[in-house]
């Protein structure tokens, strides 16, 4: 069975498509990734997700990166 992500699609249409029009300026979605314990290949589809979403992306192998990352991704 071949499996379809969306997840960078999704990203680049929030980032791309105003969500309020009844507001002055656009108003789109930044995304941001965090993989935790994550493969290599996985790693780059979040990085791209994030890219496409004009956010960052961030990587963590254990509970301590984990929480530095999120703290990272937040400032």
């Amino acid at each position: 069975m071949e499996s379809s992500w969306y997840l960078d699609d999704i990203a680049k249409y929030m980032y791309e498509n105003d969500f309020r029009p009844d507001m002055a300026g656009a108003q789109t979605i930044d995304t941001y990734t965090v993989g935790f314990s994550t493969d290599s290949a996985t790693n780059a589809f979040l990085s791209r997700t994030a890219q496409l979403g004009n956010g960052l992306s961030f990587t963590a192998r254990d509970g301590e990166e984990l929480a530095a990352q999120l703290v990272a991704a937040l400032n």
